[in-house]
């Protein structure tokens, strides 16, 4: 049989079969002596054997990453919120970019659309973004756009990220499936009562066919290992860009041409800004891995 892991706790995981019965699991073998090697997302054989089902072995992983440790990750869910309090956009394009160099998807969610719809400049500010990721705006005083959520996230397992503030905690009574959402809103907020970003484990909850991980191991600010061109590349709106060098960087080097697309609004001056001030960091340690 097989199924994916939903949580792992202590010695035991929680594994959902392909009917959607879900089984509280021991471990086989090695991986009873070395339950780190199973993550939540991954895929695994099971036995259904009595009292509790066995995991006889991990499948194939499409991906790993180690902050947050997760497997088979598909995308990243960025919720972000233009007005009290105001998000950072830069800090929303640092996740993007995040999702970039590890390979994910993105899509972003707006929140607290009853307290900016009628203010025409939010939807221009946000433009650039909208031109390039999936993007719905949810109000949960008005009850609208949470819908649109779940198609928009298609199958497999993303990751959920925010800002304090930013209305996750109301976007996951909205999402998941248990009426209120207090039961799967507090699995995902973490067993140990120490507080939502100090969860110690990673927990999924289904949002239609796809699975959601809100976990704070995306609140981590330092960017994957990375070089120059890589990061160049992780902004889609100059990635096919001819300019006269191969490895130009889009940084004033001569025959570039972003400036122009710069100078005739073809791309965001602000999205080029954040892309400037990344450029600028030093390259993050490759000894400390995301995958």
């Amino acid at each position: 049989m097989r199924g994916r892991v939903l949580e792992v706790l202590a010695d035991v995981a929680r594994v959902v079969d392909a009917t959607g019965q879900v089984h509280l699991c021991q471990f086989r073998g090695r991986l009873k002596r070395d339950v780190d090697q199973v993550l939540a997302g991954d895929w695994v054989d099971l036995a259904p054997t009595r009292p509790m089902a066995m995991v006889e072995r991990v499948l194939p992983r499409q991906n790993r990453l180690v902050r947050p440790p997760l497997a088979n990750a598909e995308g990243l869910l960025a919720v972000f919120c233009p007005i009290q309090p105001m998000g950072s956009l830069a800090l929303l394009d640092r996740r993007l970019v995040t999702a970039e160099l590890l390979g994910l998807l993105s899509a972003i969610v707006v929140t607290k659309a009853d307290l900016w719809a009628d203010d025409p400049t939010v939807w221009q500010r946000l433009a650039p973004w909208r031109a390039i990721y999936p993007m719905v705006a949810v109000s949960s005083v008005a009850g609208d756009g949470w819908e649109r959520i779940p198609d928009m996230l298609g199958d497999g397992v993303w990751v959920m990220t925010g800002e304090s503030g930013v209305g996750k905690t109301s976007l996951l009574r909205r999402l998941l499936p248990d009426g209120t959402g207090t039961g799967a809103v507090g699995a995902l907020s973490g067993r140990t009562g120490r507080g939502r970003h100090t969860t110690r484990t990673v927990a999924l909850a289904p949002v239609g066919t796809a699975w959601l991980a809100d976990t704070p191991g995306f609140t981590h600010l330092e960017l994957p290992p990375h070089d120059a061109l890589t990061l160049r590349d992780a902004f889609p709106e100059w990635r096919d860009a001819r300019c006269r060098y191969g490895d130009c960087r889009h940084l004033d080097e001569p025959g570039c041409v972003v400036p122009q697309w710069l100078a005739t609004g073809q791309i965001s001056a602000e999205r080029h800004q954040h892309y400037r001030l990344l450029q600028a960091e030093p390259e993050p340690s490759r000894h400390r891995p995301w995958m």
